[in-house]
């Protein structure tokens, strides 16, 4: 069985309930071996920590940490981001970036937004998805998600600036790696202004 270690923060003893046949003093911490048998004199134990009371530290056996029962059900598992093939149906994990998009000038110059600076890539990934929400439709003008700045590279989704949401005209099946140069750019006219939300798929 694990162990609970329990502090008394209040200004005042501390009860623990059935947990303990006395009062916690101020300040003073007592460890508990944590059995099922416990468990039905947890509430007064969880009232007391919800109102800040006190605090609680709970250390597990060995057997208990190598069992894996002890991640909570939103953890986040290796396998949750592990890459997968480029062949894999199913799986893989889906990373969602953001990018606001501010004033740069006016219409007809072109810059660089970056999402990913020159060889930051932290792992090869694949553009599956993309969508750019504009302040104001921008008509006839540039804005394509490139691997390198200056519209270099691979242009990996291109956009319909014309509508206040600009969907990708198209999205590349390129796996971007990790290397000399290769980042995440938004080649954009100037005058595009709102955000941009990319979609990728971690790959091996």
């Amino acid at each position: 069985m694990g162990t609970l270690a329990i502090t008394n923060l209040a200004s005042v003893p501390t009860p623990l309930g059935d947990l303990s046949s006395r009062e916690l003093a101020v300040g003073e911490t007592i460890s508990i071996d944590r059995a099922a048998s416990d468990l039905p004199r947890m509430k007064s134990v969880i009232l007391a920590f919800a109102a800040g009371l006190i605090s609680i530290t709970f250390t597990p056996t060995v057997e208990e940490i190598a069992s894996g029962l002890l991640a909570p059900p939103q953890a986040v598992q290796a396998a949750d981001v592990a890459p997968v093939a480029a062949t894999d149906l199913f799986g893989g994990p889906l990373i969602v970036l953001r990018k606001a998009l501010t004033s740069g000038g006016a219409t007809g110059t072109l810059d660089d937004v970056t999402l990913a600076a020159v060889d930051t890539l932290p792992f090869k990934f694949r553009v599956v998805g993309a969508i750019m929400y504009l302040s104001t439709p921008q008509a006839s003008t540039v804005a394509t998600l490139r691997s390198r700045a200056a519209g270099a590279g691979t242009a990996l989704a291109t956009f319909d600036t014309s509508l206040g949401v600009g969907l990708p005209t198209n999205t590349a099946t390129v796996v971007i790696a990790p290397a000399a140069l290769e980042g995440l750019f938004l080649r954009r006219d100037r005058a595009i202004v709102g955000e941009v939300i990319i979609f990728v798929r971690r790959e091996s």
